[in-house]
């Protein structure tokens, strides 16, 4: 009997601290590696979806009630993200967000986490020498483009490979 082998995950590269999102559109910036450990062995073993690469962006918080955004990876800077849908990663709906970021005693309080498969746009990217890992850059775009009632915060964004 053959055992499948499971990937998985290893963090490539992260950001080092929060970013705060606005009513313009920010970005990020992080350096990723190369897989040392897991990652790295089902890349060697060339197992079907080795290279899957995934945008996490963890623990949104807000004081209050938020707008969605849209995620693009490596959109040059003051560029019309509709001229770039090869740059485009997902979006994050932020419904629920005010209600995840209350601590209590049955919730932590952490806000909302986003998984954002990112494989495809890296590999368009690379095709067009338009990725860089040593300057990964996440653009947050706001959908509907009017002031936050509250602070709308991001613990952390990092890129994945399974």
């Amino acid at each position: 009997m053959e055992m499948e082998l499971k990937q998985i995950p290893e963090v490539v590269g992260a950001t080092t601290g929060p970013h705060a999102l606005t009513d313009k559109s920010t970005t990020a910036h992080f350096s990723a590696g190369t897989p040392t450990g897991p990652a790295l062995l089902a890349t060697a073993t060339g197992g079907e979806g080795a290279a899957q690469l995934y945008l996490n962006i963890e623990n949104v918080t807000s004081t209050d009630q938020a707008s969605g955004y849209d995620v693009y990876l490596n959109l040059p800077p003051n560029a019309d993200p509709d001229q770039y849908p090869d740059h485009f990663v997902g979006s994050m709906h932020m419904f629920g967000v005010a209600e995840a970021s209350r601590r209590d005693r049955q919730h932590p309080g952490t806000g909302l986490n986003y998984s954002l498969e990112a494989t495809d746009v890296v590999k368009q990217l690379e095709a067009k020498r338009a990725w860089d890992p040593a300057d990964v850059q996440v653009t947050f775009v706001p959908r509907h483009p009017t002031r936050p009632r509250g602070a709308i915060r991001i613990g952390r964004i990092s890129l994945y490979q399974a």
